[in-house]
């Protein structure tokens, strides 16, 4: 028991320290998804508004989409505590992070009984290069994982210890909230549920707790499709497939049937999320979801992945098809729109492809043949943490340096600027070329919620799903080809003016206030005035 309890404790260590070292510079910059959930969240914490006025929102509205309410609401209660800042904005993802490698702990020690296979797949998921990626930012995915592997949790409690038979009611509880969390539960939660309920149907239909549970979660179904705002309906439609994508399969250009060249389509995103460009070269092809240099996995895992799979085919029990239904089905909803290979939408894989790989392990270690059996344990070792090690070299190293252009670093920096400086200009012009600046500002500058929801100043307007800020206060947010227009049309102004646009906006005769540059030295933001 001591020595379980050492190393679930040495695991869940090493998670937190990949998770929180250096959170508020690695990522270099929060994103304006991560600038907007920290605003409204500061915003509520404020007004009780959001940042559109609307009180307690059970959706947040964001550019657009709706967002789901949880990681919101959390991240206001560290943002009470510690202030607004980018700290308090990731932390919550953090703490929810490293609590799922102790669910992922506790879900297999349950279900499994087997301490070993539960320690190794919660020492997986905490050297993850999938789950650190969305340990270390505020987005929906930890949130997610977390009332998922909840839902597991008490499940299998129920199934397994007799005794407290309100289990059933809280897996079935946990599994409703989960669909409060991210759009892909949608979709990979109920298929879940339903296998549950199918494989262990003897059991439950004699106990009435059971239809209470089943109507607890048909309620919170029924909640989220009847708000047009949590539904996800919205976000289907713009992340749709493209016609072009449809009329040039195989299947569509022989039977000239769309469906069946939809289906095509779905077929190629499903596979694409096994290719080894995704799982060990790169990951996501999106730098915000991958470091670009390692996959969402390591590479021993092409080793292990596929054993503990015919582990399982083999096994043929409950639990093995729980497995393995889990493993095939979490891909879906990433499978089933545009931007694939996609690790945020394909986020439920993880736990389940852990245990496998765990499985797998514990297979070669268990296999009767193998000679030299602490030789061989103890090489594995060696790679596992070699791997692991250049990870996180790679992570905290070049990753932040190469790609900062893609988390809109610069935007601290030109608030910086404006917040010393705010007094001395009537009007302040900010390029549009790397993202929402509004959205910046509001986080950076601390601007007050109440004044900003009702500004007179305030224009925005929607654009096909999107809601543009063009204005608010003394700024004015141009597309990068109006801030030169503007600027060499101006001349002589009885106003004081500033201009933050990018290098190509200004004659190179211009003599600049500040220059901001990426990590990597190329240049992001020219200051100049008028």
């Amino acid at each position: 028991m001591k020595k379980t309890l050492f190393f679930l404790l040495l695991i869940l260590l090493i998670a937190l320290f990949t998770r929180i070292y250096r959170i508020s510079l690695v990522p270099p910059s929060l994103s304006w998804d991560e600038a907007a959930i920290g605003y409204d969240a500061y915003s509520v914490v404020e007004t009780g508004k959001d940042q559109w006025g609307v009180s307690w929102p059970v959706a947040f509205k964001s550019f657009g989409e709706y967002k789901y309410p949880l990681h919101i609401y959390a991240a206001g209660i560290f943002i009470k505590l510690f202030g607004l800042s980018e700290f308090s904005v990731r932390i919550g993802s953090v703490i929810f992070g490293v609590i799922n490698v102790l669910l992922l702990y506790l879900f297999v020690k349950t279900a499994f009984k087997k301490k070993k296979l539960a320690l190794l797949s919660s020492f997986f998921l905490a050297i993850s290069p999938w789950h650190i990626q969305f340990s270390r930012v505020s987005w929906e995915t930890n949130y997610a994982l977390f009332f998922f592997l909840l839902g597991l949790i008490f499940f299998f409690k129920y199934i397994n210890e007799k005794p407290y038979k309100r289990y059933i009611v809280f897996s079935f509880l946990s599994f409703g909230i989960t669909l409060f969390t991210y759009n892909a539960a949608k979709i990979f939660v109920p298929i879940i549920v339903i296998t549950l309920i199918i494989l262990y149907f003897q059991k439950l239909i004699k106990q009435k707790i059971f239809y209470i549970s089943i109507v607890i979660f048909l309620v919170f179904i029924g909640i989220n499709f009847l708000n047009p705002n949590l539904s996800g309906l919205n976000r289907l439609s713009q992340l749709s497939l493209m016609e072009y994508q449809v009329v040039e399969t195989y299947a569509y250009k022989t039977t000239k049937v769309y469906k069946l060249g939809v289906l095509e389509v779905y077929a190629k995103q499903y596979l694409s999320h096994f290719s080894a460009q995704f799982l060990f070269m790169k990951g996501d092809p999106n730098p915000r979801h991958s470091i670009q240099t390692v996959g969402e996995l390591y590479w021993f895992d092409v080793l292990l992945l596929p054993i503990g799979l015919i582990f399982l085919v083999k096994k043929r029990n409950k639990i093995a098809i729980l497995l393995l239904i889990w493993f095939f089905t979490s891909i879906i909803p990433a499978s089933i729109t545009r931007e694939t290979p996609h690790a945020s939408r394909a986020m439920f894989a993880l736990g389940g492809w852990q245990i496998i790989s765990a499985m797998g392990l514990i297979s070669i270690f268990s296999f009767k043949g193998l000679k030299n059996r602490l030789i061989f344990k103890s090489l594995f070792i060696f790679v596992v943490f070699l791997f692991f090690l250049n990870y996180l070299r790679n992570y905290f190293g070049q990753y932040p340096k190469i790609y900062s252009q893609y988390w809109q670093y610069g935007y601290r920096q030109v608030a910086s600027y404006i917040n010393v400086n705010y007094d001395k200009y009537d009007k302040i012009y900010i390029t549009r070329k790397y993202g929402e600046p509004q959205i910046f500002l509001l986080f950076y500058l601390k601007y007050p919620p109440e004044k900003y929801q009702n500004d007179a100043n305030l224009i925005r307007r929607k654009e096909g799903d999107w809601i543009k800020v063009f204005a608010f206060d003394k700024f004015v947010f141009l597309e990068d080809s109006e801030v030169k227009d503007i600027y060499n049309s101006m001349g002589k102004t009885k106003e004081k003016v500033l201009f933050i646009g990018t290098a190509g906006n200004f004659p190179n005769s211009v003599i600049s206030l500040e220059v901001i540059n990426f990590l990597d030295g190329s240049p992001a933001f020219q200051i100049v005035e008028i």
